[in-house]
Order: structure tokens, then sequence, then C-alpha cells
């Protein structure tokens, strides 16, 4: 399936964009380069738009596959949709307002992201989606996976 002209011009300006502004990304498979500016941007505006409440939330969503990119799959048959893109998210959790995402691209990719080497992949996510509300105060509510007193430790740090 080919992409409409529009969609290749605006990955092939989004990826020059990237160039340009020397964004550390070396840890981003090629399949994912050309969405990461669009991720980073409607992160970046969620946060100026919306003021998050005092408790957000960790969790992970699946998005289903369409059988068109070469990203990693998981497969979690608990899942409403099971095959697909794995997103580890940040929610404000009384309105449900995504605020930070990552997309899950395996181990090999995890290992070079901002405190893997520290503390591992499961509390360097929390860490990661948690740094925008460093000093806030604010409550994160989390399952088994993503809190742990690993965590709990590592966010009292900041």
């Amino acid at each position: 399936m080919a992409l409409p002209d529009e969609v290749e011009a605006l990955a092939a300006a989004e990826s020059a964009a990237l160039a340009a502004e020397e964004v550390e990304l070396d840890y981003l498979t090629e399949g994912f380069k050309s969405m990461s500016y669009w991720f980073n941007a409607c992160q970046e505006h969620w946060r100026e738009a919306w003021h998050a409440g005092n408790y957000l939330t960790m969790d992970e969503t699946m998005i289903m596959w369409a059988g068109v990119a070469s990203i990693v799959l998981t497969f979690l048959p608990r899942k409403p949709t099971p095959l697909g893109f794995m997103i580890k998210t940040c929610v404000d959790a009384k309105t449900g307002i995504l605020l930070s995402m990552e997309l899950v691209e395996g181990k090999e990719i995890d290992r070079l992201k901002p405190f893997y080497e520290e503390v591992g992949h499961t509390v360097s996510f929390t860490i990661r989606a948690a740094l925008p509300f460093d000093g806030s105060g604010r409550v994160i509510v989390a399952d088994a996976w993503f809190g742990s007193y690993k965590t709990a430790i590592w966010l009292r740090k900041f």
C-alpha cells in the first residue's frame, strides 16, 4: 500500500526538521524516526494545552496492526487488540487525556534510552514520562508493571 504524496512529503519534511534540529534520536529505529517528530510535537502541544490534574496514570496501549509498517509488533492475548504496536502512556487520571507516549521498539532499542542503564526498562519509562511534571507534587497511579518500590525510590529523587 503506497502512501499518498502529501504523507510522504510530510514524513520527509519531519525527517529533515529532525536533522536540522540535531535532536538526539540515535536510539530510534528507522521505522519510528519518521513518526517521532509528530509524537514529540503532539506531546509538547498536549502539555501546553492541558494542565494535568493531580493524578497521572501510567499504562500501555495497543494500536491494531494493519500490516503496513516495519515497527516492532507486540502480541498480548489479554488485550482487546492483541497484535499491534504497544505504546506506553502517561495520562491525566481524571480526564484520560494523553500527556506522554513512547512506542515500544524492543529490548535492543530500550537499552539505548535515558535511565535504562541505571534502572532498567520498567522504571526508566516511568521516569521519562514523569520528568515533565518534576517537582509538581502530582501522584502517579500505576499497575504492578509500572509501579514498584524501585520506581517510587527513583521518583522521589526528582
